[in-house]
Parts: structure tokens; sequence; C-alpha cells
């Protein structure tokens, strides 16, 4: 009988122990991820920055660009980018990227824009700031598989179903 409840002491004592490590993995991957979701929230402000700036020049140089694209830049609201994985996240997200692209290949077309280093300023900005999404990105998708695996971590997965917590989705 002593055997007995030594060994029971010793497994409650180890899953106590699993439990309290899988937490503290869960709290670890939700603080990184948050701080991730704030990093992708400033690049496509600061995407959404240089996209101003874009229109400004074109509208002082009275250069056209297309209809489509600046009632697309008009029309876009920053509060959609605050939720990452929304639905209305990834539009705005996919919005902004067609006003980028499109108001580029714009400007590329106007020979005063090509020469402008204002205008190149800009469009190395942009570039750099896709390229730094895009690396922010693959950090947030790799801290969401850590944190979704933790929270099916089967000794502990029963806890979190109770709780109801829910994995996260990645983001393209």
């Amino acid at each position: 009988m002593e055997y007995f409840v030594l060994a029971l002491i010793i497994l409650v004592g180890l899953y106590l122990l699993i439990l309290i490590t899988n937490l503290i993995f869960v709290w670890a991957f939700t603080s990184i991820m948050k701080k991730h979701a704030r990093t992708l929230a400033i690049i496509l402000n600061a995407h959404y920055d240089n996209i101003a700036r874009l229109v400004s020049m074109l509208e002082e140089k009275k250069l056209e660009a297309d209809k489509e694209v600046l009632k697309a830049y008009y029309a876009f609201k920053m509060e959609d980018i605050k939720q990452i994985g929304s639905p209305a996240y990834l539009k705005a997200k996919n919005d902004l990227a067609f006003i980028r692209d499109s108001l580029l290949n714009s400007c590329d077309q106007f020979k005063e824009m090509k020469d402008d280093e204002e205008y190149l300023q800009i469009k190395e900005s942009l570039n750099e700031l896709s390229m730094n999404y895009r690396s922010c990105v693959i950090m947030y998708n790799a801290d969401v598989l850590g944190y979704n695996y933790w929270i099916r971590f089967l000794p502990c997965r029963y806890i979190f179903l109770m709780f109801k917590t829910k994995t996260k989705d990645l983001i393209i």
C-alpha cells in the first residue's frame, strides 16, 4: 500500500511538472505571437504611409493613377489590420498589396517618376518592408506552430480543452 501511494504521488508530481512546463511554453508562445502581431501591424502601417507619400507625389506632379487603385486607396481602413488572421485583416493586407503593386507599376510608366529620387527611395522602402513583412510572417507562423503543439500536447490537452483554448491559424 505504501508503494502504491508513493507511486501515485510521484505520478501526480510528474504530471504537475509537465503541466507547469506546458503552461510556461504556452504563455511564452502567446507573448511572442503578440509581439509579432504588433510588428506586422507596424510594417503594414509603414506600407500605408509610403503609399500615401506616393499618392501625394502623383498628385503634386499632376500625374494620373488608375481610378480603381485610388478608389481602393481612399477606401482602405487601417483598423482592419489589428486582428491578425481575421478575414478583415487578410482582405486589408491583400488590398494594400494590390494598391502598392498597382501604384508602383503606374509610376514606372511615367518618366517624371522614374528619375525622381524620392520615388526611388519610396520604392526601395516598400520593397524592404515587403521583405520584412514576409520574415515576420515566417516567425509568427513558427510560433503559432509551437503554440498549437503545446496546447495539443497529450498529457495536458484535456485541460486546454476544458478551458476551450483554440488553436491559432497560420497567416499567409
